[in-house]
């Protein structure tokens, strides 16, 4: 009797890997099969296996549109918990926001075991894509290049928690060895059991997490002027973000008491962000909300400004401004933040 790939489901695959040594030689006919390959694809996004149904229920998307849209291929799942390296684009004209998010999607759910290691994994990924983007314009060829060996440390503080009912930024699934059950969990409690990263679909990306390691890069090896030219070209995404967060997390960065470690240099950047995504996107928006949401935005908008102003008088601030260096970036920081606070709110308002 003829079996097609697809009638099988993943627990059975796992079963079938145990016992038959040659099953990764079958699959490697989908690189020079494609009825095969089509196959394996319709048995991955039409499996009831617990691994995509988690996927599914967790990331409200279907596994055939982000695998569509990332750099991952169908074959690439042959080895699911098993590989420790992240696909890249083929080039720079492939690097694509959307296709570097669901990639990441993809690798924290299906492809990593326990999480080990694994900020050190998607640190090299963004390096690499860094690397292809970045490198040749500004690095020299025999420049040495320091590689900070720790995952993005000021993104989550850019990144905006939308809602506040479900907080899964930490959380993972925790799969019995079966694959029959789960559990969701903010640790992992047994490191013989395969876990994934809910990924943070509760937040939201004012800018893409490429450009923040690529700042992150850039500042370790003291490209300050790269920097800017960076920041000078940020594209700031269309979401609807709460002002109130977008308030929080600007008190909170004030709160920091900066002085070493490109410590002030970060936490200009992020209020740099925060600052220009409102006055991207929030202020000239402003004419379309409701009267009470108007007055409501025009009223946190004014705190915020409030909270630059005090910050500019504030002799924390001072003492940091003449010790930061270089000169430039503090000089560039306070002409596009201190002295322009007022823009927040368009005359008309």
């Amino acid at each position: 009797m003829n079996i097609s790939l697809y009638q099988l489901d993943t627990n059975a695959i796992y079963n079938i890997i145990k016992y038959f040594d040659n099953l990764e030689d079958i699959l490697n006919l989908a690189y020079t099969c494609k009825e095969y390959y089509n196959e394996l694809e319709l048995f991955i996004i039409t499996s009831n296996a617990l691994l995509i149904n988690t996927f599914h229920y967790y990331n409200d998307k279907f596994i055939k549109d982000i695998v569509d849209n990332s750099y991952y291929i169908y074959d690439n799942f042959k080895y699911c918990f098993k590989t420790y390296t992240i696909p890249l684009p083929k080039n720079k004209e492939d690097i694509n926001n959307i296709k570097i998010y669901n990639t990441e999607l993809i690798y924290h759910h299906f492809f990593n075991k326990n999480n080990n290691l694994n900020c050190n994994i998607v640190n090299m990924f963004y390096y690499k894509l860094f690397m292809i983007k970045y490198g040749n314009i500004f690095f020299k060829d025999c420049e040495k290049i320091k590689f900070n060996n720790h995952i993005i440390n000021f993104r989550d503080d850019i990144d905006i928690l939308y809602d506040t009912t479900i907080y899964f930024r930490n959380y993972y699934l925790i799969y019995e060895k079966d694959y029959t059950s789960f559990k969701i969990s903010n640790y992992i409690y047994n490191k013989d059991l395969n876990s994934s990263l809910i990924i943070n679909n509760h937040y939201s990306y004012i800018v893409d997490h490429l450009e923040i390691y690529s700042i992150s890069i850039l500042l370790l090896n003291n490209k300050y002027r790269e920097v800017l030219d960076i920041l000078e070209n940020l594209q700031y995404n269309n979401h609807s973000l709460n002002i109130n967060y977008i308030y929080i997390n600007i008190v909170k960065i004030f709160n920091i008491y900066c002085y070493t470690d490109n410590s002030l240099h970060k936490k200009l950047i992020i209020l740099y962000i925060l600052f220009n995504y409102c006055k991207n996107k929030i202020t000239p928006n402003l004419h379309k909300f409701n009267k009470n949401k108007k007055n409501h935005y025009i009223r946190v908008i004014n705190n915020i400004i409030s909270v630059f102003e005090e910050y500019k008088n504030n002799k924390k601030y001072i003492d940091c401004y003449d010790i930061c260096k270089p000169a430039f970036f503090i000089d560039y920081m306070n002409d596009k933040l201190f002295n322009n606070i007022s823009n927040l709110i368009l005359v008309q308002f």
